[in-house]
């Protein structure tokens, strides 16, 4: 990958641009990269440039190793139909330390006062409105409302389960309750409490790594936020200009941070690279305010 030859100039600003390998487009999710390298002096992005190139490089390598052997994807598309409680007791505490770690770094960004966003399908708009949802649930054990959050939750790592059965119940009443945790932690944020993020869990059980290993939902990279908005759409049903310019948000995000970071790997260093962008385009302090606010309604 030469540098120089994937050097472009917009405007004032030099950008590092590369096509994605042909094997790696499905997973990315696009033909080209496009990385802001932030300088209009052509030596500096010559230098910058030669950094990207090997960061790039090192981006598409990881995610071809993360590509499965070629093998007969029918027979692995069938999802699991049991989980068992080690399984599971992982994926919650995975969820909780997620969802607490970057709703800790977007407070640590200044995004205060944003409305909180309901991409789980939770019912309200607000955490104290979802709270309420998740609190009848535990004080019921009725959990039909909470059931198409569990449901995407558990497909999205290749776990089909009965909703008729007796573990369904039990996970969905477990769900409640971590999620409800995990709202109560940003509640008392809210409040002006200090509330620590969680560790990720060290590692997966090795039956949950080859579960996962063998499901279509892990046939493509981790979960990104564009699937994330994919699901948004679906449950808020936006309309089509803002469902627009969210995914021109997006792009952009993309072109600074590079292409398709799991979720679990965005940090506040990516959000401040994007908040750094829009300012170098001279963007009003309210335009800013809202497209930050599209990646936290994503994010959260």
């Amino acid at each position: 990958m030469r540098p120089q030859s994937h050097l472009v100039r917009r405007g004032a600003v030099y950008y590092f641009r590369a096509r994605v390998p042909s094997d790696l487009v499905e997973a990315v999710g696009k033909k080209e990269v496009k990385r802001s390298l932030q300088t209009s002096d052509f030596k500096e992005a010559k230098l910058r440039a030669k950094e990207v190139a090997v960061e790039v490089a090192g981006d598409f390598e990881a995610i071809r190793r993360q590509l499965p052997p070629k093998v007969n994807v029918e027979a692995l598309r069938a999802p699991r139909r049991s989980i068992t409680g080690e399984e599971f007791q992982f994926l919650l505490a995975t969820m909780r330390a997620g969802s607490l770690r970057a709703d800790e770094e977007l407070r640590v960004e200044g995004l205060r006062g944003v409305p909180f966003s309901d991409p789980h399908g939770l019912g309200g708009a607000t955490l104290q409105e979802r709270r309420e949802v998740l609190s009848q649930a535990i004080r019921s054990g009725d959990t039909e409302a909470i059931q198409p959050a569990l449901d995407d939750w558990l497909m999205s790592y290749g776990f089909e389960i009965n909703t008729e059965s007796e573990q369904y119940r039990k996970l969905a009443y477990e769900f409640a309750k971590a999620s409800a945790a995990a709202l109560d932690a940003k509640l008392r944020r809210e409040a002006g409490e200090v509330v620590d993020s969680p560790e990720f869990p060290a590692e997966a059980p090795s039956s949950l790594r080859m579960a996962v290993a063998g499901t279509e939902a892990t046939l493509r990279p981790a979960p990104t936020l564009r699937t994330v908005m994919q699901r948004w759409i679906k449950e808020r049903t936006p309309a089509q200009r803002t469902i627009d310019e969210y995914g021109r948000f997006l792009d952009l995000f993309d072109d600074v941070n590079g292409p398709s970071i799991p979720l679990a790997r965005i940090t506040k260093a990516h959000v401040v690279a994007f908040k750094d962008r829009l300012v170098d385009d001279g963007l009003q302090a309210a335009t800013i305010q809202k497209r930050l606010a599209a990646i936290k309604t994503l994010l959260n």
